[in-house]
């Protein structure tokens, strides 16, 4: 996997960040704070924050959706990796079907690749196809109660065909296994847009589906080793590192001829205004002011941080750069939520997002 990403979105400022738009005339989608998801036993996959979506047996779509990023010319190839969450609320009748993820060569009209859910008897699968294509390749994520309450790591990669019919293709991987084998002889447009969400669900369908983490590169991403770990790689420009208290070095490093990296004690993104760290001098949020502060004036620098940083609520890390500047949180000490049963019980505890 390569790094900076072509597109990278993990929705740490509880909203659609830099999707360029959102569709939900149902009111079904919304990016709640992990104290929200805590009180219905789910925790985002990382960070303090997930697109959420709540099915309410309608056949009403709810999706987040990008212009530019996921676009691919003709041979054009791309890598597209997100997690997934069935919540254990999740219902569906045998038969209904839905996409998690669609990428168009027409805008809100033609679909030419696709991945995401059905049921077939008792079981819930995920498949991948293209619209044309006789036969999608699924893999059974379990029954319909065995496949809920857990995360799912997704990857695609469409490679658009080259103006000669047939040449297209379309491989998927759960958590790292391919799904089936790679659909060939496929004869797409080019791409111009890309949906993430739930799209086209069948009445009676229900429940809470959770996304995160969503990586676009010209490379096979993967999915992570490991959903906690005590080093963390920090790689989106706006991230909640972990949440809970806890003591951490880090190391900081920017390809950019400029770039900062920096850093507050808490496990929720204030609103931001004129004087927020969005580019702001005094990187200051109202009352939340930065415990600190790395700079950078050369490209190519690094940044090993000797000091011991302690954080009571959270670390929440703006980097900045024309280039992606990348930063690795080391634990040293406390407790963060380095697990699914803390983050959840963490939440339950705060109540709201602190401070």
């Amino acid at each position: 996997m390569a790094f900076p990403w072509t597109f990278g979105e993990n929705f740490e400022l509880a909203g659609i960040g830099t999707f360029d738009s959102e569709v939900d005339t149902g009111s079904i989608l919304d990016f709640p704070h992990y104290s929200t998801l805590a009180r219905f036993g789910m925790a985002p996959y990382r960070g303090a924050y997930a697109m959420r979506i709540r099915l309410n047996g309608g056949t009403t779509s709810a999706y987040v959706r990008e212009d530019t990023s996921f676009d691919l010319a003709a041979s054009g190839n791309h890598f597209i990796r997100f997690y997934f969450y069935l919540g254990k609320d999740f219902i569906m009748a045998d038969t209904d079907k839905f996409s998690l993820i669609e990428g168009e060569s027409t805008l809100d009209t033609t679909t030419e690749y696709a991945a995401g859910i059905d049921r077939s008897g008792d079981n819930i699968r995920l498949w991948i196809a293209e619209t044309a294509a006789a036969t999608a390749q699924t893999v059974v994520l379990g029954t319909t109660t065995t496949a809920l309450g857990r995360w799912y790591s997704l990857e695609l990669q469409p490679l658009i065909d080259s103006g000669a019919p047939g040449d297209g293709t379309l491989a998927g991987w759960l958590d790292d296994a391919q799904i089936g084998s790679t659909i060939t002889a496929l004869d797409q447009g080019a791409i111009v847009d890309a949906k993430i969400g739930v799209i086209g669900p069948d009445a009676g369908t229900s429940g809470t589906i959770l996304i995160d983490q969503v990586l676009v590169d010209n490379v096979r991403i993967g999915r992570y080793r490991e959903r906690f770990s005590d080093n963390i790689w920090v790689h989106y420009g706006k991230d909640h590192a972990f949440v809970g208290p806890g003591e951490f070095t880090i190391d900081v490093e920017t390809p950019d001829v400029t770039g900062t990296c920096v850093m507050y004690d808490t496990d929720g993104v204030a609103t931001v205004g004129a004087n927020g760290p969005e580019g702001a001098t005094d990187w200051g949020t109202g009352s939340l002011a930065p415990i600190g502060v790395i700079k950078f004036d050369g490209a190519n620098e690094s940044f090993n941080a000797s000091n011991t940083y302690r954080v009571n609520h959270g670390l929440y890390i703006i980097m900045a750069g024309s280039v992606s500047t990348t930063a690795w949180v080391h634990l040293r000490g406390g407790s963060p939520a380095l697990s699914e049963a803390a983050y959840i019980n963490r939440g339950i505890r705060q109540g709201g997002q602190r401070p």
